[in-house]
């Protein structure tokens, strides 16, 4: 598996259907969207290369809360 770093659109990310954390709801991701405003985001998504894009493996409320 190769691993590199790199800054991806926004619009390609896509969530992942599987996801275990099941729903994620605005009122669960208050305290993470104050954490990023304050310090940013301190810990990369993991996606992986699909046909239509790239799917969050871990992350996805990362990027719901940004």
């Amino acid at each position: 598996m190769a691993e590199e770093v790199i800054q991806l659109d926004i619009n390609q990310l896509q969530p992942n259907p599987l996801q275990p954390r099941g729903a994620i709801t605005p009122e669960s991701l208050v305290d993470l969207v104050d954490s990023i405003r304050e310090h940013g985001i301190l810990e990369p998504l993991v996606v992986a290369k699909t046909p239509a894009g790239f799917q969050i493996i871990a992350g996805e409320r990362r990027w719901r809360a940004s």
